[in-house]
C-alpha cells in the first residue's frame, strides 16, 4: 500500500517540477514558436498533474489512506482594495494564518490549514483542492490515518516592529508551548498626485546659407551649413498621479503546543470533515520576561495563550461548495460523495473575544 502511495507522489512531484520550469530545451524558428511551445508544454503539464492528483485519490482509500476535509477561512467573502494600504496590509494579516495538525502515531503526518496552502507547494502536508462556501473554505487532504492533535499555528503581523527581548536569559518557561518571533519586511506604496513642471527639449536645426555673392548680380556662388537649437515644449506643466514604494516593518508569529487544544482520529478508508480552527491574527500572548534570542534573526518566547476560531465544518454546506467535477477532477468528487462529518475533542475553551469568523476558543499556560 505504501509503494503505490509513494508512486502516485512522485508522479505529482514530477510533474510540479515541470511547472516550475523544470522543462527541456525547445527548438524552433523563434521566440514566438518558443513561447508558444512553451505554453503549450505547461498546459499539458498542468493537465497531468490534475490527471495524476485525480487517480491519486480514486486509489488513496484503498490504500490504506484518509481523506479529510477541514474548513477554514474564505478570504473571498471579503472585499479588499489593493490600492489602499490599509486594506492591503488587512489581506496579507489574514492570508498568512495558518494552523497546523499533527498525527500523534506518525509526527512526520502533517496537516497545514490556511488560505494558500496548495499541495504543490509543500508536498503532502498541503491541500489538494479547495472549494468555498459563504465565508468557509474547505480543505482537502490525503492523510496518514490516526489521531491528530493541533499543534501550532503561524502567521504575520504587518506594521509591527519585532519585540525587543529584555536583558537576562528567558527563565521561565511555559507549560503550554513557545512562539518564535521573526523580523521581516513588505512593501507599500504611497499613492498621490505631485506637481510637475512643463518639460521641453531642444532640437537641433540645420540651414544652409549663402557665404558669397557674386556682386554683378548678386547670385550666390558659395554656400555654408549653419546649425542652431531650437527649444520645443513636449509636456504641459501640471498634476499627475505618483507611486512610491517603501519598506514596512513586520513581524511573523510561530506557535508550538505543547498541550492539546483539540484533536480528531480518523481511520484507513475513512473520508471524513471535521471543524477546523482559523489563526486570526495575532492569535497568541507571550510572557515578555521569557524571551530569549534564539537566532541571530529570531526570538523564542514562553507561551502565556493562544486563541483560534472554530470553524464549523457542516457536510450540508460543503455539498453546496464548488464540486471538483467542474474543475477536471471527476473521480475526486466520486470519492468525495461518501465523505461525513467527525466530531473533534476539543480541551481549549470557549472566550469573550469576538471575530467576524465565529467563536473563539483560548488555551491557557498554568
Amino acid at each position: 500500500m505504501q509503494k503505490i502511495q509513494g508512486n502516485c507522489l512522485l508522479a505529482t512531484l514530477a510533474v510540479a517540477s515541470l511547472l516550475g520550469g523544470c522543462a527541456p530545451a525547445m527548438y524552433g524558428n523563434g521566440r514566438a514558436d518558443q513561447a508558444g511551445d512553451a505554453a503549450a508544454q505547461v498546459r499539458r503539464a498542468e493537465s497531468a498533474l490534475k490527471q495524476t492528483t485525480d487517480n491519486l485519490f480514486a486509489t488513496a482509500l484503498k490504500a490504506g489512506k484518509a481523506i479529510m476535509v477541514i474548513p477554514t477561512a474564505s478570504l473571498d467573502s471579503i472585499k479588499f482594495d489593493f490600492n489602499n494600504n490599509d486594506s492591503t496590509a488587512e489581506f496579507l494579516r489574514l492570508r498568512s494564518a495558518v494552523t497546523e495538525w499533527r498525527n500523534v502515531e506518525h509526527p512526520e503526518s502533517v496537516i497545514k490549514v490556511g488560505y494558500e496552502t496548495d499541495a504543490r507547494q509543500l508536498g503532502m502536508a498541503r491541500s489538494h483542492f479547495q472549494n468555498v462556501f459563504g465565508q468557509t473554505l474547505f480543505e482537502i487532504y490525503l492523510v496518514e490515518p490516526g489521531t491528530y492533535t493541533l499543534a501550532g499555528a503561524s502567521y504575520d503581523l504587518p506594521r509591527t516592529e519585532m519585540f525587543n527581548p529584555p536583558g537576562g536569559r528567558g527563565n521561565r518557561p511555559s507549560s503550554l508551548g513557545s512562539v518564535v518571533l521573526q523580523g521581516k519586511q513588505f512593501d507599500e506604496f504611497d499613492r498621490g498626485r505631485k506637481w510637475e513642471d512643463a518639460t521641453y527639449r531642444n532640437e537641433t536645426v540645420q540651414e544652409s546659407r549663402c557665404s558669397a555673392v557674386r556682386v554683378v548680380n548678386n547670385e550666390c556662388v558659395s554656400w555654408a551649413k549653419t546649425s542652431y537649437d531650437v527649444k520645443q515644449k513636449t509636456g504641459d506643466a501640471g498634476w499627475v498621479s505618483s507611486i512610491q514604494k517603501r519598506s514596512v516593518d513586520a513581524q511573523s508569529e510561530s506557535v508550538r503546543l505543547s498541550k492539546d487544544f483539540a484533536k480528531f482520529s480518523v481511520a484507513p478508508d475513512e473520508a471524513v470533515l471535521v471543524d477546523g480552527f482559523f489563526a486570526d491574527p495575532p492569535g497568541a500572548r507571550f510572557f515578555e520576561e521569557s524571551c530569549k534570542q534564539a537566532t541571530q534573526q529570531a526570538v523564542q518566547c514562553g507561551l502565556a495563550q493562544i486563541s483560534l476560531v472554530r470553524m464549523p465544518g457542516a457536510v450540508e454546506d460543503f455539498r453546496k461548495a464548488e464540486d471538483p467535477a467542474n474543475y477536471g477532477y471527476p473521480k475526486m468528487s466520486e470519492v468525495l460523495k461518501s465523505v461525513t462529518s467527525r466530531q473533534i475533542k476539543v480541551m481549549a475553551a470557549e472566550s469573550n473575544a469576538k471575530s467576524r469568523w465565529g467563536r473563539v476558543y483560548t488555551l491557557k499556560a498554568n
